[in-house]
């Protein structure tokens, strides 16, 4: 195998490592946009905890985007999810303190995605750096052939 296949052969080795480094960073970037989304709507409803009070008239959600208004009976009784299709009853300030537990989870999770999104980043920048490398060195070496083959073809015209 001549120099310039070893060469193409490499830049197509490092074509598909881009395209699987491209894959793993949208990857990523799914879950983490899922994360964002995650926490924000655990921030929301912390907020909506603080916020309610005894007899206070609220829109609350029946599904398929519909709601119907309701009025707080008892804020200190809150079902909180457990996971598993399984909740349970919890005081404000306990389901309060779950959903920052939760939140300091989430927060960790976000920030190990970024470091790996980073991660991956800084690999896609490394290998489209050899690439473009590699394509000069074919360029050069073509230029190079070019210019070595055009020297000896003119023959002696004297």
């Amino acid at each position: 195998m001549s120099g310039s296949e070893e060469a193409s052969q490499h830049l197509q080795e490092l074509s598909q490592q881009l395209q699987q480094l491209d894959q793993v960073e949208t990857e990523i970037q799914t879950q983490l946009q899922a994360a964002q989304d995650r926490k924000e709507e655990m921030q929301d409803a912390m907020e909506a905890l603080e916020g309610l009070e005894t007899d206070r008239v609220v829109q609350m959600p029946v599904g398929g985007e519909t709601y119907v208004r309701a009025r707080i009976d008892d804020i200190d009784e809150v079902i909180v999810s457990l996971g598993a299709d399984f909740a349970a009853e919890q005081t404000r300030d306990e389901a309060l303190d779950l959903l920052d537990e939760r939140l300091g989870h989430v927060d960790d999770g976000i920030e190990e995605l970024e470091e790996t999104l980073s991660d991956i980043q800084a690999d896609i920048q490394e290998v489209e750096g050899r690439a473009q490398q590699l394509r000069q060195q074919m360029v050069q070496q073509q230029q190079a052939q070019q210019a070595g083959g055009g020297l000896g073809l003119g023959g002696n015209q004297d």
